[in-house]
């Protein structure tokens, strides 16, 4: 059987990471991805989905923040084309709702913008 890291430890990986995605929307992301390695292991998907690409997703999403585009991007151009329905489905289904809010602003983002604004004003 194929499988991945234990759920909480791979959210735990993927937070460690990237805080500013938040954790509900990457323990839905480990929810679909532990779904579709058990339907690789029960020969319905013929592609692992692996951390790697959950970690790439994340950089993504603290890019971009566009969940569907980071999916698209990150997995879905690169696996085969009779998967990408299943994994999509998937992914939205767990995700839902919270692919629309991704990653959270830093509380200290409107100070650090003052500051660098402030930091390049003559003296």
């Amino acid at each position: 059987m194929i499988s991945g890291p234990p759920a909480d430890d791979e959210v735990t990986l993927l937070h460690s990471r990237y805080p500013s995605v938040r954790k509900d929307l990457l323990q839905c992301m480990g929810k679909a991805a532990g779904g579709l390695r058990r339907a690789l292991a029960n020969e319905e998907l013929t592609t692992v989905i692996t951390t790697r690409w959950l970690l790439a997703m994340c950089a993504r999403l603290e890019r971009s923040n566009e969940f569907a585009r980071a999916l698209q991007v990150c997995v879905l151009n690169t696996v085969p084309q009779e998967d990408v329905r299943v994994i999509r489905e998937t992914f939205e289904h767990h995700v839902g709702p919270l692919g629309q809010a991704k990653a959270k602003p830093s509380p200290n983002a409107s100070a650090d913008k003052r500051a660098t604004f402030a930091s390049r004003l003559p003296g």
